[in-house]
This record gives structure tokens, C-alpha cells and sequence, in this order.
């Protein structure tokens, strides 16, 4: 807390001859209550009522602990009500009161203030110990008789205070010193020692007689003319604002301008207008944003009436020549079906092969068919397929795969698994078909967020439970029964091979066997799912660059197709 204490006071004092230490008793500001201070004692604070209507009271300056935290949140006035009441106001001047008790500039007066912030102070304790409550801060100019512009900031708004206060240590620390002399008081710049302005005195205290605002004003008004009026005020509308500004919002700056927390701005064109709101070509060849896409609420009303398609660029080349995925999903089930290709011509011709086994299977046909504007789907030749067809061809916006979604998270899920499925089996990612097409051969067997009731795709489509009793780890050692015709019988009736997934149309597993360097199915194997390719190896002390299996045989039967509920693992378990 700051302020005078008595024994600043007796400090400030001494310097003049002839004075000696007051030994009366005196009292504080409020007539109703006495606070009697016996003789002076230098370490305690000192409070008293002259005849100039001060009050004294406040910690010392060496006090700390509790003095300094309380002085964050309070403020102290040491002026009695009684010196105030001596005050007249001339016309349309504001008084305020040099006050070197104060610890802070304060008003009652809302109409001086631009605008109002929230402020740390939250009390001001009055000097009959009375405190009145801080609703917020702001800054106020001024002028005295004419002069510069007097700028405080910050000033405490307290509506119970009926007069308005400068701080002397304030303007301390501004820079400015403040003296007194005969009937006048001087604002004088501390380096320069030039007189700022000056106040006269009034009763038994100092005011600065301030220049109040123009008659007849507003409160909506006021945050624009109660601006310093020593700085100009740029008039423009707000189209050249707007540009100045580097193409900043009109809304906010509209606000600024009214709160009074921008100098020399004042705007020409009418909030609201239709100026004021139209779009700013500049703005939007530099921000404009895609518009986002929501998830469509709608589905395909049955098989086939709508199928999305897209081809996926794996950017790694399988042994047998595989670059691109052509997918093909019904927006009705969900159900999905792969082809491996090898060139963007080939597309054309799985279509023509895959719409008539798919028909078929499901008793409808093709209604729409989406895709986007690639050259492989929007050729001569694949249009006039669509057209004789009488199939509606969609075509997805340039560079906005958002509208064939279906395909686009398909692609995805696809391409995520297959990586997690190589990384686990240590396998090359060269053979990520031979892994893609097992990841969706269990995708359309288990439930997807986007169907209702947990069902699959598989059940959408087929209408009944899939069966996932064949799932085993992809990528992992397997032992395959080798039949009686294909060995002696002292040779083993198992050989080892690594799992590759479900083969088309058959009741079984497909294998690659190591040794020979070939495929085989077979429905009667013991796994190790836990053992893969190259600790296989290892184990069996194999250099790890033989044997490393091939998608060339697979190739030409990668199109998914239903296969039957598979009912044995071995010739003499059933797998149910």
C-alpha cells in the first residue's frame, strides 16, 4: 500500500526550519468515530484530520507481508467527506483533486470514461475506514483551461465516490512531479522541469479544473468523441478501412471503434449496411475454405441400385506384376469386391466381367455407378459400355473424393490393415495383395459402423451369419497334410508352409510351400500361429532369401466370390 504514514510525514517535514514532531492528539476523517493517536512514534502508522481536511492513513513503507498482497486488490482515499463538500463545480468543468493519499486514480463519474475493462483492484478503503467496492478501470483525457490533453490511465471506476481523484504518486510515476505553491499547484515534467499544467486551490484541496465532453452526448456516442482530441481522427469508409487494415474483419473493428479501444479511426459507412457486409473478393481469393461434407443419412434402397468404385495406386509392385486394386462396394450391403491389375487399361475389363457374375448372384442390376473423373472410368470405350447398359454413370467434382466416401474409406481401411498384417508376418510389402485380399475377406464378414444392428456386409448381402471359423493369423507357419498318392510311407505326413489366405471358390486355406516354391489349398493343416516365415528360417537354419513365396499364380483368382461354410480343419475335426 502506498500513501503517507507518520512517519514520511515527519521525514517530509523536518526539512523545514523550525519544526518540531506534533504531540496533540488528533482524529480520523469521519466525525462519528474518534480514533485518538497518542505521542509520534516513527515505525507506526499515523492518522490524523488537520485543519486541510486530510486524512493520513496507510502501512509504512518498510511494513511488508500482508501490506503488499492486500495492495494488488485495494486502493486507500485519505480525503474527508467534509473537505469535499467545499468543491464547486463551474459550467461544464470536472474537479479533480490532487490527492497525495490516494493511491490510485479514481471516479464516480461513469461518463468520463471510453470504456470500461475489468480490473485487479476489487475495494478502496475510504479514511473512516469505510470500503466501497471497484466495478472496473478505464482511461480518461482531460483538459485543463485549455491546454494538452491529459491522458490517466488507469482509472478506477467506484460509483459510490462522489468525486474524482488524481494520485499524486500516480503521476509520480508517470514521470511528473507535482508542487505547491501560495494558491496554485504545478504538473511539472520531471527532466525537462517544464510546467505540464496547473490547478488551483479550492477550499482547503488542490483541483485540476478538467474540460468536460460536449453537451447532449450519448452513451452510444461516447466511446467514439471521448477519444484524445489532440490526435485526428482519419475519416474513410470502411471498404478503404478494410483494406488498410490488411483485409481485417469489419465486425470486430466496427467494435473497437465503438468501445474506444482504437485511436484515429473513425468509420463512414453504417454498421449494417449492405456495404458493410458484402463480401471482399480479395478475402476470398485468399481464405476461402472447402466447404465440409457431412456423412450421408442415406443408403442405396437395395442390392446394386447404387455401387461405388475407385482404383488404388499401392505404389509397389507385387512379384507377379500387381500395381493397382480395382475396388468395386454396394452402397446397399457394404459388400466389397478386389481385383489385382496391373495397368489403368485393364479396369474396363474386370468391370465386364465382374457386373454379370454379381448380377447373377444377387438377382439385381446395376442402377448407378459412381466413380471419379479418372481417365480409366470416363473413357469412350467405358461410356459407351454404361450407356448400352442403361447404367447412370456418377462422377465425383474434380479433387473432391468427399463424394464417392464410400470408396475412399474402403481404401483406407484396406490399405492400414494389409500394413499391419505385413509388419506382423515380417513379410516384404511386394505381397501386399495376396494380404489385402484376406483383409477383405474378413471385412466383409465382420460388422461396420456404418450398417445398423452389428450386422456384416456378408449378411446384408447373403442373408445370413457369416462363418469365421477358417480365420487364422495371416502370414503365419502352418503344417499341411501331404496325402498318401504324394509320398513314401516313411516320409512325413506333414510339410510346412506359410499361410496366405482364403482361395475363391474353395473349401479350404491357400499355403505356400517354402521348398517347392508353390501355392496349394488344402482343409486339413495344424497352425503356429505364433511362428513366422523367418523364425521359421532360423530355426531350421534356412537362409532367409530362399523361399520367399510369389503372387503370380494367384493373380487371375483374386475376385471375391461366396464361398460355403467350411467344416473341417483336419480329416478328423470339425470346425462347425
Amino acid at each position: 500500500m502506498y500513501g503517507h504514514s507518520w512517519r514520511t510525514c515527519s521525514r517530509r517535514e523536518a526539512e523545514s526550519p523550525g519544526w518540531t514532531p506534533p504531540t496533540q492528539r488528533s482524529y480520523a476523517a469521519s466525525d462519528e468515530y474518534e480514533y485518538p493517536v497518542e505521542e509520534p512514534y516513527f515505525e507506526e502508522p499515523y492518522s490524523s484530520q488537520g485543519e486541510h481536511g486530510y486524512n493520513e492513513y496507510t502501512e509504512t513503507p518498510d511494513q511488508g507481508g500482508e501490506g503488499d498482497e492486500e495492495a494488488a486488490c485495494a486502493a486507500y482515499v485519505m480525503v474527508s467527506e467534509a473537505a469535499l463538500q467545499t468543491i464547486q463545480i463551474e459550467g461544464q468543468k470536472t474537479p479533480w483533486i490532487i490527492d497525495s493519499g490516494c493511491t490510485a486514480h479514481m471516479t464516480g463519474n461513469r461518463a468520463l470514461f471510453s470504456a470500461i475493462i475489468p480490473s485487479k483492484t476489487t475495494d478502496v478503503f475510504l479514511g473512516d475506514g469505510k470500503s466501497v467496492k471497484v466495478e472496473g478501470q478505464g482511461r480518461v483525457e482531460f483538459k485543463v483551461d485549455g491546454g494538452p490533453n491529459i491522458v490517466l490511465d488507469p482509472v478506477l471506476y467506484v460509483p459510490e465516490l462522489t468525486v474524482s481523484l488524481a494520485s499524486v504518486s500516480q503521476v509520480d510515476d508517470a514521470g511528473y512531479s507535482v508542487s505547491f505553491s501560495g494558491k496554485r499547484c504545478f504538473v511539472t515534467h520531471s527532466k525537462t522541469q517544464k510546467v505540464f499544467t496547473s490547478g488551483e486551490r479550492r477550499g482547503n484541496l488542490y483541483v485540476l479544473l478538467a474540460e468536460s465532453l460536449e453537451p447532449g452526448v450519448t452513451q452510444e456516442d461516447l466511446a467514439l468523441i471521448s477519444q484524445s482530441q489532440s490526435r485526428s481522427k482519419v475519416k474513410a469508409d470502411l471498404t478503404l478501412w478494410h483494406q488498410r487494415l490488411c483485409h481485417y474483419k469489419a465486425e470486430p473493428l466496427y467494435n473497437m471503434v465503438k468501445l474506444g479501444t482504437v485511436e484515429g479511426v473513425e468509420i463512414t459507412t453504417p454498421q449494417g449496411s449492405g456495404s458493410s457486409s458484402s463480401p471482399c473478393s480479395s478475402c476470398v481469393e485468399g481464405s476461402l475454405h472447402q466447404t465440409s461434407f457431412y456423412p450421408s443419412q442415406t443408403r442405396g434402397p437395395q442390392q446394386f441400385e447404387l455401387v461405388h468404385s475407385d482404383l488404388m495406386d499401392s505404389r509397389d509392385t507385387t512379384t507377379g506384376g500387381a500395381k493397382y486394386c480395382l475396388t468395386f462396394v454396394d452402397d446397399y450391403s457394404r459388400y466389397s469386391w478386389l481385383y489385382f491389375i496391373a495397368n489403368k487399361s485393364d479396369v474396363l475389363g474386370c468391370f465386364m466381367k465382374w457386373r454379370p457374375f454379381v448380377e447373377r448372384q444377387s438377382g439385381h442390376q446395376l442402377i448407378s455407378f459412381r466413380t471419379d473423373g479418372g481417365g480409366e472410368y470416363c473413357s469412350d470405350a467405358f461410356e459407351a459400355h454404361l450407356s448400352e447398359l442403361g447404367i447412370s454413370h456418377q462422377v465425383t467434382c474434380p479433387r473432391t473424393p468427399q463424394q464417392n466416401g464410400v470408396a475412399e474409406r474402403l481404401n483406407r481401411s484396406l490399405e492400414e490393415r494389409t500394413s499391419s498384417c505385413l509388419s506382423h508376418a515380417k513379410l516384404p510389402r511386394t505381397y501386399w495383395a495376396e494380404a489385402m485380399h484376406y483383409v477383405n475377406w474378413i471385412r466383409n464378414r465382420v460388422s461396420s459402423q456404418s450398417l445398423k444392428g452389428h450386422v456384416s456386409p456378408y449378411q446384408m448381402w447373403q442373408h445370413k451369419p457369416p462363418n469365421l471359423a477358417m480365420a487364422r493369423v495371416w502370414g503365419t507357419m502352418a503344417q499341411i497334410y501331404v496325402h498318401k498318392t504324394q509320398r513314401t510311407k516313411l516320409e512325413p505326413k506333414a510339410r510346412w508352409g506359410v499361410f496366405m489366405g482364403i482361395p475363391d471358390g474353395t473349401k479350404g486355406w491357400r499355403f505356400f510351400i517354402p521348398e517347392t516354391q508353390k501355392y496349394i489349398n488344402s482343409t486339413c493343416a495344424v497352425f503356429h500361429e505364433s511362428l513366422n516365415l523367418n523364425e521359421w528360417r532360423r530355426m531350421n537354419e534356412i537362409p532367409l532369401s530362399e523361399g520367399v513365396p510369389s503372387t503370380r499364380d494367384i493373380l487371375n483368382e483374386l475376385s471375391e466370390v461366396q464361398l460355403s461354410d467350411v467344416t473341417h480343419e483336419t480329416q478328423s475335426e470339425s470346425l462347425g
